[in-house]
């Protein structure tokens, strides 16, 4: 026999107003489905928090990929969310990078052409760091030099990008950058 956790006094209460209790049909049961109130106060605070949450929805980009935040600039010191730790590991080349490209001797449209289709097929295979070597040009003005975290910021590669800085010395200095992608399949 369980005993009750309940008084007799409000053990026999309890069983008065629970006598005529029938369990609603299964058909009334609809998980998470809340219903909204006709008027007043709760209505307008429930229609005021559903359209922040609508404006939350992620939007996509043309290709259908969410589109976040531009990619972090690590020479501007601007981190964009991402770790401190692993901030430093991509600036100072310690992340490691598994592939590169050499955009020397490239014209303008043609680099650009091959900085986006490299990107996009390192991130689809699940390249962390890349290392993107566009040279340093006459007096460190290099045009692809220059061009290179304009396109990163673009609304076509963002999207796959974390975060970008220069490469170190050994890999290629002001002439090359280390990019730190995002995974996306």
């Amino acid at each position: 026999m369980v005993k009750s956790l309940l008084p007799d006094n409000d053990l026999s209460l309890w069983k008065k107003i629970t006598t005529d209790i029938k369990p609603m049909p299964s058909s009334h049961c609809v998980p998470n489905q809340v219903e909204k109130p006709k008027s007043g106060l709760k209505s307008e605070v429930i229609n005021t928090i559903e359209a922040e949450h609508s404006k939350r929805k992620t939007q996509v980009n043309p290709q259908g990929l969410p589109l976040k935040a531009k990619p972090a600039d690590l020479n501007a010191q601007r981190y964009g969310g991402i770790a401190y730790r692993q901030a430093k590991a991509v600036k100072s080349g310690k992340a490691g990078y598994t592939q590169s490209i050499d955009l020397h001797g490239c014209r303008l449209d043609e680099a650009y052409r091959k900085l986006q289709y490299f990107i996009k097929s390192m991130s689809k295979e699940g390249h962390r760091h890349v290392l993107i070597i566009t040279g340093k040009g006459k007096n460190n003005e290099g045009i692809l030099r220059n061009q290179l975290p304009q396109w990163l910021n673009q609304e076509s590669l963002s999207p796959y990008i974390i975060a970008y800085s220069q490469a170190q010395p050994k890999d290629g200095g002001a002439g090359a950058w280390y990019v730190n992608l995002r995974q996306i399949k």
